[in-house]
């Protein structure tokens, strides 16, 4: 049996937001906030964000004995840096049911299923950035700062500073495990996974 996918994914995503508070109305005819005379608040945020993905996938079984899978994926994110917005990301896997080999004829009365498997993969992550879309280069502030009606000075403090190496962070996986049937009453596996995780991301 063979199975294969091949997929295009794009996601995009845009938000505006605005909000204020203003006194001292002239009069209780006129509702729309340009008539007052003193702005006490005023905060404002966007956020753009994209997402593009090539991916594909193979599983194949033979006799339902061997099988075997791969995948590979690459993802293209707007949150990092040009130079490293393009992340490839694979895995690979493997599977023999040693119970339906003919060597293993008449232990099916208390050994009805074993099967070995191993795989190996790698993932890519940036979604623990902000949420602004362009987080290589954009410096959000802290909401610390005062504003005097007809221009003063505008302060502020930086949250954090842009960074032209930012890349996915990535993970890495590996598993190896024996799963069996007893008696068709017991299930049980013997698993050992390993991750690892490099260019490991902030989190606001």
């Amino acid at each position: 049996h063979l199975d294969v996918l091949a997929a295009y994914e794009a996601e995009s995503f845009q938000t505006d937001k605005a909000a204020g508070e203003k006194s001292k109305m002239p009069s209780d005819q006129l509702f729309e906030p340009d008539n007052a005379a003193v702005i006490n608040s005023f905060v404002s945020s966007t956020q753009d964000y994209r997402l593009l993905s090539y991916l594909t996938r193979l599983n194949y079984d033979y006799d339902n004995r061997y099988y075997i899978a791969g995948s590979f994926r690459r993802d293209g994110s707007s949150r990092l840096a040009p130079e490293h917005r393009w992340g490839n990301f694979w895995s690979v896997g493997a599977a023999w049911r040693i119970s339906n080999e003919a060597f293993m004829d008449g232990t099916d009365v208390w050994l009805n299923d074993l099967k070995i498997r191993a795989s190996y993969g790698t993932q890519g992550n940036e979604n623990i950035l902000s949420d602004e879309g362009y987080a290589y280069v954009y410096t959000p502030y802290q909401d610390q700062y005062t504003v005097t009606w007809n221009g003063a000075e505008l302060g502020y403090s930086p949250e954090f500073y842009g960074n032209p190496d930012l890349t996915w962070e990535k993970q890495k996986t590996f598993d190896v495990g024996v799963d069996f049937r007893l008696f068709d009453r017991v299930y049980g596996s013997f698993e050992y996974f390993y991750r690892r995780t490099d260019d490991m991301l902030f989190k606001r």
